[in-house]
């Protein structure tokens, strides 16, 4: 539709957004627009965002901050 890379990276969210009437809440949207941007920063970065998460969430419980993943790994 447009040769816009930023337009096409933001036409998922977009639909999303208006597919799911937005959020409730402020906290809602500001998680909407956080956990897209890390998911589509990971993605560019070759990077699984499910495997990243998961790191993370396990070294948050486990209170391991020498554990917790970087968005700069090699």
């Amino acid at each position: 539709l447009t040769n816009n890379q930023a337009e096409r990276d933001l036409r998922p969210y977009v639909i999303w957004r208006k597919l799911s009437y937005a959020s409730q809440s402020h906290r809602g949207d500001l998680f909407r627009a956080r956990i897209t941007t890390l998911t589509e920063t990971l993605k560019k970065q070759g990077h699984s965002a499910y495997d990243f998460l998961y790191r993370l969430i396990g070294a948050t419980l486990d209170r391991n901050p020498s554990a917790m993943p970087t968005l700069f790994e090699d």
